[in-house]
């Protein structure tokens, strides 16, 4: 509930005051479990608009209470009551229901504007005019924190340097972009923050295969399976690592293991014919590509593979490479000239 109650009070801070906007406000990091104290102090936030409410509602005060209303409903399924997702506060969740609040300045606007005289007015009416002037600055400032995946990044991490998911998703933008020794750095610092966060390890492998570090991979995919058995990704290139050192028979175990969890993995039962082939294991290939193909028929390397099989097997492959050529696969075209020609 202490979440809850900082949720709510920041949504309310920032709608009025927009200081250090960021596109992600990471959960406060435990101390012995616990959330720092200064947490539980925005109860007073929230019990103050309780009883706020309950005043207005017994006054009478219908359109101040439909606004307060209209806000908490519109927020009470982001603050963080049964704590969900990465973030304890995303501004965006919070456009629909600020209207509640801008809805109370009017209302408190209008009363002043009848209740005061004209000289008083002009100094709100100016005071609101440069508000807004501000809120304009402000806007056109953060459109150009969200150009794009990366300076939307830079920019969280320039408010929370230590945050492990704002690190990794950079990193992922790093990836993406070929920008491999970046991305270790972002990865390495996401990992030292938290051991066990096993999408930082993951995407870690991930660079480490792509910059033929094999090894390096490995023990990270293998890292991944120690923290959660069932990620069936990291079995799958645990398979791919150990196909690329020719180890087929603990790639195929690999690939076994990830079709077993997901049934249509098509990558998985045609990586695993490769390995079949390189064993010579024809036909187990063939079954696997068959079925590469019935979950994906728009892979042509497939049906060259399977063609391959047949052909090794005693079989007749023409007519897979025929359709692996038609669909683009440039080597079919030598063993159509070599088998099907005849």
């Amino acid at each position: 509930m202490a979440l809850a109650s900082y949720s709510f009070s920041i949504y309310i801070f920032k709608l009025l005051i927009p200081y250090k906007l960021s596109a992600l406000h990471p959960y406060p990091y435990k101390i012995n479990d616990t959330i720092p104290l200064i947490y539980y102090l925005f109860h007073i936030v929230t019990l103050t608009t309780i009883i706020i409410l309950a005043y207005l509602a017994k006054k009478g005060k219908k359109k101040y209470v439909f606004a307060i209303v209209f806000f908490i409903i519109n927020l009470i399924f982001v603050i963080q009551l049964i704590p969900v997702g990465d973030a304890v506060v995303s501004e965006r969740y919070s456009y629909l229901s600020s209207l509640g609040i801008f809805l109370i300045i009017a209302f408190i606007l209008e009363k002043y504007f009848i209740d005061n005289s004209k000289k008083s007015n002009k100094i709100i009416i100016s005071i609101t005019i440069l508000y807004c002037f501000c809120m304009i600055f402000i806007t056109y400032n953060r459109v150009k924190v969200w150009e794009n995946s990366l300076t939307l990044f830079d920019d969280i991490l320039k408010k929370y340097p230590d945050s492990e998911i704002a690190l990794n998703s950079r990193a992922s933008v790093y990836i993406d972009k070929g920008r491999f020794d970046e991305a270790i750095i972002d990865l390495n610092k996401a990992i030292s923050y938290d051991s066990t966060y096993i999408q930082a390890i993951y995407n870690r492998a991930i660079v480490k295969r792509k910059t033929n570090n094999l090894y390096g991979s490995l023990s990270d995919y293998k890292r991944v399976l120690r923290l959660n058995p069932d990620f069936v990704d990291a079995w799958y290139n645990i398979g791919n690592i150990k196909k690329d050192l020719h180890l087929y028979n603990d790639a195929i175990s690999d690939y076994t293991f990830a079709i077993n969890k997901k049934n249509d993995y098509w990558q998985a039962y045609n990586n695993r014919a490769i390995c079949e082939i390189g064993n010579k294991n024809y036909i187990s290939a063939i079954n696997d590509l068959t079925k590469t193909i019935e979950l994906n028929p728009d892979i042509p390397s497939a049906y060259y593979l399977r063609g391959v099989a047949k052909t090794e097997s005693g079989k007749d492959g023409c007519n897979d490479f025929i359709i692996a050529y038609q669909r683009g696969f440039a080597n079919a075209k030598a063993a159509i000239t070599e088998y099907c020609n005849n």
